[in-house]
């Protein structure tokens, strides 16, 4: 008896240590977890300072949601074909399924809900007993390879999940009694059912689980699981309880589905080095985009060291000269710099209207204040507004979320294809609220609502920020819309027409026509040389010291585009310029 108690206490000690060693490893993880996201957390502090709520970046920016189905096989470990010098349980395999869903808060770490139906089998000499077991569980999951590795391509990923959940099984054991029986010549043992009927138990899955990121939105999984119960009589046989808890082994195959992969980047399938960057980006205020303007500034300075080395190459014969001379320093009047008189600064952001639309491209410069008028300040019908003709976000009470209605994915996306098939189309946002709350809170959410609208186009179409303006007017004063439609974000394109009208109170500044700029020379070209190729109608205009050459000229702006396209066969940087009676416009600028 004293032997039975030692090995029974023995035993229970070294249980205790298992589960201690466990517990030590989850809380180390966590730390590491702690520490690896300490960063973001002072990311989010910063950008909430800005007035921006993490959460709405958090949507806007990646998808998070993902489910799982798997399939595999599981291995009971208990009292039954237990061989304990063994480092795996000798009972049989069985056939197990599972599915998960689950919300990726960041490239590190997420929170799932998890369903596995295990069957158990085992048997000896004394023993033999099957059963089956239903396992639900909240689990956490934490990429281990991002964890150790923050810049780095995401095509692999290890995970390690940890869990508590409740298990409901049911169990039939026949147990060889020892008592025999003849019949026939023949001595057969009489055995002794038994069985446990639903019954309940906690459990703790622990796991890994190795992902590969074949596709956007798909993942291949291979997932194996150990499964801690705190119940010991899954054999349906009392003496068979020992001094350990049961234990169901598991290794699955899977298959994992990441919902919006396919429109903007999932969790999982990024590196916390990116998702901290796109972060930090919005933290400073930075422009995501700002790699294609940093190459548009550098295309820029390229052009302008290529017209210093065509101007040089003028004056090469002169510094021959001076060389083949001898002389130290050029006289003063070997080189004459003709000093261009400076060029007036322009004001883009005046308005002497006041109708919303800067002078630098107002068209109708005396439109009363608040008039309705489209991109080029041109009066437009005041029913208009709020009509399904003019393309328009629409937002809940106080809020600039994106999402509020179905309609404004589609909206948004139909403006971005017009942008996408033409790149010289501009376009201004502008945004309202209905007349509830103070003059400052409704101009700070019309201009959240606009910034919300351009972030959209700008990170998931990848529309170039530059060819979007945006204007906040805070409360709407239309009167005669409902306050559902006073809440809204409107579109204006530079290649919109809504058939303007002429108000008494304006005055027409004149024709308005576009013409295909192709070339600017330093030196004169005939209208009828071969570089002009197939092309006829050839213009050209004097600018800034140069001959600029223009084709075609049109009062429709549709049919601009179809000359600008027939252009770029030779021309590929041709581009619409806008003239006003025979003058360009200087929004070009």
């Amino acid at each position: 008896m004293g032997y039975l108690c030692q090995k029974f206490d023995i035993n229970l000690f070294i249980m205790k240590k298992i589960y201690l060693l466990i517990a030590l490893f989850c809380a180390s993880i966590l730390s590491l977890t702690a520490q690896m996201t300490v960063n973001m957390d002072e990311i989010d502090d910063d950008v909430a300072a800005k007035g921006r709520p993490t959460l709405n970046r958090y949507r806007d920016d990646f998808s998070m949601w993902s489910v799982s189905a798997k399939v595999g096989l599981s291995f009971f470990d208990g009292d039954v074909a237990q061989k304990y010098n063994n480092v795996f349980p000798k009972s049989g395999g069985d056939l197990a399924l599972g599915i998960s869903a689950e919300r990726s808060f960041n490239p590190l770490w997420g929170v799932g809900v998890e369903y596995m139906f295990i069957p158990m089998r085992a048997e000896d000499d004394a023993l033999d007993f099957t059963g089956d077991t239903h396992n639900a569980s909240v689990y956490m999951s934490l990429n281990v390879a991002n964890l150790l590795y923050r810049y780095r391509r995401c095509k692999f990923n290890v995970y390690f999940n940890v869990g508590i959940g409740m298990t409901f099984y049911n169990s039939e054991s026949t147990k060889n009694s020892g008592i025999y029986i003849q019949a026939s010549g023949t001595r057969t043992q009489i055995p002794t059912p038994n069985e446990v009927k639903h019954g309940r138990a906690m459990q703790i899955p622990m796991g890994v689980n190795a992902e590969w990121n074949f596709h956007r939105n798909w993942a291949l999984s291979w997932n194996t699981q150990i499964r801690l119960y705190n119940k010991d009589n899954f054999e349906a046989d009392k003496p068979m309880q020992g001094t350990s808890d049961d234990v169901l082994l598991s290794t699955t195959l899977g298959i994992r589905y990441k919902f919006g992969a396919s429109k903007k980047p999932h969790m999982r399938n990024i590196c916390m080095g990116y998702a901290e960057k796109r972060f930090q980006q919005e933290a400073n205020n930075e422009d995501p985009t700002c790699c294609e303007t940093l190459a548009k500034e550098n295309a820029e300075q390229q052009i302008q060291l290529d017209s210093l080395k065509a101007v040089l190459s003028e004056y090469a014969p002169c510094i021959n000269k001076i060389i083949e001379n001898g002389c130290d320093e050029p006289k003063k009047d070997t080189i004459v710099v003709k000093e261009e008189p400076a060029k007036p600064v322009i004001d883009e952001t005046l308005d002497s209207d006041g109708d919303g639309v800067p002078d630098i491209r107002d068209l109708e410069p005396n439109t009363p204040k608040g008039s309705f008028v489209d991109y080029y300040g041109r009066a437009i019908n005041n029913a208009l507004e709020g009509s399904d003709k003019i393309k328009s976000v629409y937002f809940n009470v106080g809020s600039y979320n994106t999402s509020d209605q179905t309609a404004n994915a589609g909206n948004i996306e139909e403006i971005a294809k017009k942008m996408q098939a033409d790149p010289d189309a501009k376009l201004e946002i502008r945004g309202y609220c209905d007349p509830r709350g103070s003059v400052e809170f409704n101009q700070k959410l019309s201009d959240n609502r606009v910034n919300a609208v351009k972030k959209v186009l700008v990170s998931r179409y990848g529309i170039d920020a530059s060819r979007i303006t945006g204007n906040g007017y805070g409360k709407s004063i239309n009167e005669n819309l409902s306050n559902d439609l006073r809440r809204r974000c409107d579109f204006f394109l530079s290649t919109d027409d809504f058939g303007t009208t002429q108000s008494s109170a304006t005055t027409q500044i004149g024709k308005v026509t576009y013409r295909v700029q192709l070339c600017a020379k330093k030196v004169f070209v005939k209208t009828d040389n071969e570089i002009f190729g197939s092309l006829k109608d050839i213009n050209y205009y004097e600018e800034d010291g140069l001959y600029k050459y223009t084709y075609g000229d049109t009062t429709s702006y549709s049919e601009a585009v179809k000359l600008r396209n027939q252009a770029k066969a030779i021309f590929p940087e041709a581009f619409i310029v806008t003239f006003v009676d025979g003058k360009k416009n200087n929004e070009n600028k």
